[in-house]
Order: structure tokens, then C-alpha cells, then sequence
């Protein structure tokens, strides 16, 4: 299955800053307000309906902005 290149630009992103603020997926999905199963499928790229305002409820949960995330 060939992945969405801007999921994998996201999900690259996500690990990033999620490893260097040091939380597991599941501590960052708890701060970001939804299901562990769900960012988790988000930061391997397998997630094709993720919205805006859920990636700026994990950018705002990593202390970063929407752009740092997406660019």
C-alpha cells in the first residue's frame, strides 16, 4: 500500500517532537484528547481522515504549531 505523502511528512514530524518532548503515543494521545489507537495510526501514516482540528490538538499537546507539524 503506498502512503500519502503528506501523512508521512505528518507522521515523521509527530515522531520527532513526541520523542523529544519524551512521551510514549499513548501519554500524547491522552494530552491531545483522543484514543490512543487513533494517533497511533496517525504517526504510522495509516490514518487518511485526519482533520485540522486534531492535528492542532496534538501540536498544541507538543507545545509546537500546526505548521511544525504539516511543513
Amino acid at each position: 500500500m503506498n502512503k500519502n505523502p503528506m501523512a508521512l511528512k505528518i507522521a515523521k514530524n509527530l515522531k520527532k517532537y513526541r520523542l523529544k518532548n519524551n512521551l510514549s503515543q499513548m501519554e500524547l494521545a491522552e494530552r491531545a484528547g483522543m484514543h490512543f489507537t487513533y494517533y497511533s495510526q496517525i504517526e504510522r501514516a495509516l490514518r487518511k481522515d485526519m482533520s485540522v482540528r486534531r492535528l492542532k490538538n496534538i501540536a498544541d499537546a507538543l507545545g509546537v504549531t500546526l505548521n511544525d507539524i504539516v511543513y
